[in-house]
């Protein structure tokens, strides 16, 4: 799934994908004539989980959240990223659904802009506003018996996992 659209002076693509995440294809689509400083974010899944201080090996994670949802938060999270860092010719989200295998990109975020100062600066506001806001679900699946899959519902900084007190 995904959406293209221009917000304010900031060309914008939000990809949720079951594919590899293609890098060189985030450089064609942040790349114009405005833009001297390309910032990139690549998540990637660790080759084990860490549960009660214990490493658990994975052959990696699977990832599900419900599309609508998830492509509507993340393109208000575009447009909340260009109205507070100025100078943003494009922005690239894109977050990998379905199985994803270690080493392979879970998350890719692309900043663009005349300078390095905002697209640095951006990338990373986006990252943990993706992590805040977005309720993508992940289940790590054990690379040997004796460790059943779970989903994963630690992320301190998801508001949906976050319990009341």
């Amino acid at each position: 799934m995904q959406r293209d659209f221009e917000y304010k002076t900031c060309r914008i693509s939000i990809r949720l994908t079951n594919e590899k995440i293609d890098v060189n294809d985030a450089i064609n689509f942040s790349s114009n004539t405005t833009s001297g400083a390309h910032s990139f974010f690549v998540g990637t899944t660790r080759g084990y989980e860490q549960i009660n201080d214990v490493k658990i090996p994975i052959k990696g994670l699977y990832y599900d959240c419900y599309s609508d949802m998830a492509i509507g938060l993340l393109e208000d999270i575009s447009k909340e990223t260009v109205d507070k860092f100025d100078g943003l010719s494009s922005i690239l989200i894109c977050h990998r659904t379905g199985f994803v295998p270690t080493a392979e990109a879970s998350i890719l975020v692309v900043c663009s802009g005349g300078h390095r100062g905002s697209p640095f600066k951006a990338v990373e506001f986006s990252v943990n506003q993706v992590k805040a806001k977005v309720p993508i679900w992940k289940k790590f699946l054990p690379e040997k018996d004796g460790h059943e899959e779970d989903w994963l519902t630690r992320n301190s900084e998801a508001f949906w996992l976050q319990t009341r007190e």
